[in-house]
């Protein structure tokens, strides 16, 4: 299937080479490219199959809203880089070199457009073209290439783990670090920083998890039942423990916590898994609840052991020194002075530089907010607020309805759709102190998340369009009595032709 092989190419390019933070990247510009034609593909697959549904009626297509985010985006920075028809206010903004004013001018008290920074805006609305085409062409596949592709993002992040593994082991000096800026003591994958790749870790720990809850229920049920499954245990235990222990070699203070979350989501998930086989409040149902409990605990144990030396070591620097909380300041105070329209999608890093306290100064610059949702408010004002408001609530209903049914036949493909709403909700709480959805390997793992919550298309029905007479005929090998047209009196009745039952004036009895 083409669309899905767009989609995995999309896929393996962006989670490989998107790690980085900054824009201008010669493979991130390979990546929107890449990204053109899996759109193209995914918009057409959607219109050709919602013309389906709609020409021969019933059934269950792809959701009439799936194209709905391109538009929104392209509304978003159509309306921040074209000229406005009236000034746009700026005099809560300080001195700084801003859209090219020199470091000893002021920013002037009106501007033509809404963004500060108009080329920012729009690389910052391609850097959105691999997520968005992700998400579209993921909600026009079914469940099994939804699977499989679940399965290249677990086996990608395996590969991000195993690298971040030989980082570590070869030291500082380290030659598969492939940022030049990057953090040079602790594992980071195939990312630049080490909060994102603990991003990577507890996503793939989280579709992974979908398997293990199915997995781990069955291979307990096996064990009570005299069978033998230890190498399938074995497996999950070694799942667990890997990630776990690479998030701890990370370093990430927020990455091991929310690994932590996911681990116990894992538990919950197979707990529902259990339940639903028939077996939840017998023996056997007891056994595969306790095999969960010791598999995940230790696991967890094992590995919080084995890297908690290092993570403890993050917390010797006070909190106060931390610059996330003057970064968010700055940016909370930014956000008041640009209200309606925001600053523009892109427009942190001199907006920042504008209003820097001269006590907060470090060097180099300060590329992020540190938090994703006060630099998105600063960055697109109330249209920003209002449509991340219309994402939560969407997102909050189609959890709410995925964790109150039970799991069905489809147990993976259910328990996928639980594990993606748990991934969508730690990427989010993880946005709220650092910033990976801007590397455009997280996006795009974020994008397939959100796909995986829709409701997978099934075959139309097709029973509006009736079939010409002669396709009946062929399709319909048993003989079939032809209607008797009554005599004209030009043409009067000749043999071997049966009367018509109604004509015989026969009765029940067989009198006439």
């Amino acid at each position: 299937m083409l669309i899905w092989a767009l989609t995995a190419a999309v896929l393996t390019w962006s989670i490989a080479t998107g790690g980085g933070t900054a824009v201008g990247f010669t493979v991130d510009a390979l990546g929107q490219l890449f990204a053109i034609p899996l759109l193209v593909v995914a918009v057409w697959s959607w219109w050709v199959a919602r013309r389906r549904v709609e020409f021969d009626g019933g059934g269950q297509g792809v959701g009439a809203l799936l194209p709905v985010p391109i538009l929104l985006v392209a509304l978003l920075v159509g309306l921040q880089v074209l000229p406005a028809p009236f000034q746009i206010p700026r005099e809560g903004l300080g001195p700084t070199d801003i859209a090219g004013l020199s470091s000893s001018s002021t920013v002037p008290a009106g501007w033509p457009t809404v963004s500060v920074v108009p080329v920012a805006t729009i690389a910052a609305g391609l850097s959105l073209l691999a997520p968005l085409a992700v998400f579209i062409a993921v909600g026009c596949l079914d469940k099994a290439p939804r699977r499989s592709l679940a399965v290249l993002v677990i086996a990608l992040g395996l590969l991000s783990l195993a690298l971040g593994l030989l980082q570590v082991a070869q030291g500082d000096g380290s030659r598969l670090r492939f940022y030049p800026y990057t953090n040079t003591t602790e594992a980071v994958g195939l990312f630049a920083n080490r909060n994102h790749f603990s991003a990577q870790l507890y996503v793939v720990l989280m579709l992974g998890g979908a398997w293990l809850a199915d997995g781990v229920g069955r291979a307990a049920r096996s064990l009570r039942r005299g069978r033998q499954a230890p190498l399938e245990l074995a497996g999950y235990a070694a799942f667990v423990f890997a990630l776990l222990a690479a998030v701890a070699l990370s370093r990430s203070r927020a990455g091991m916590a929310l690994a932590i979350v996911a681990v116990a989501a894992i538990a919950l998930m197979a707990r529902a898994a259990n339940r639903s086989s028939g077996q939840g409040a017998g023996q056997q149902g007891r056994g595969g609840g306790l095999a969960v409990i010791i598999l995940l605990g230790s696991a967890s144990l094992f590995a919080l052991q084995f890297g908690m030396q290092r993570i403890f070591s993050r917390f010797e620097a006070a909190l106060a020194e931390d610059l996330r909380w003057p970064l968010l300041e700055a940016t909370v105070s930014s956000f008041w002075n640009s209200l309606p329209f925001g600053t523009g999608l892109g427009s942190f890093v001199p907006v920042y530089a504008s209003v820097e306290s001269a006590a907060h100064v470090f060097k180099g610059y300060g590329n992020r907010a540190h938090n994703d949702l006060a630099e998105v408010l600063l960055e697109s004002g109330l249209v920003g607020a209002a449509l991340l408001a219309l994402f939560l609530g969407w997102f909050l209903i189609r959890a709410f309805r995925i964790w109150s049914r039970p799991i069905g036949d489809d147990r993976v493909d259910d328990l996928l759709q639980r594990a993606a709403t748990v991934v969508i909700a730690l990427l989010l709480l993880h946005s709220l102190l650092d910033y990976p959805l801007r590397t455009t390997s997280n996006a795009v793992m974020l994008a397939f998340a959100c796909a995986l919550l829709l409701p997978a298309p099934a075959a139309p029905v097709r029973a509006a369009r009736p079939r010409p007479a002669a396709a009946r005929r062929r399709s319909d090998p048993s003989p079939r009595l032809q209607p008797v047209m009554p005599p004209s009196p030009a043409q009067p009745w000749k043999g071997n032709v049966e009367w018509p039952e109604a004509w015989r004036g026969e009765s029940k009895d067989g009198e006439r």
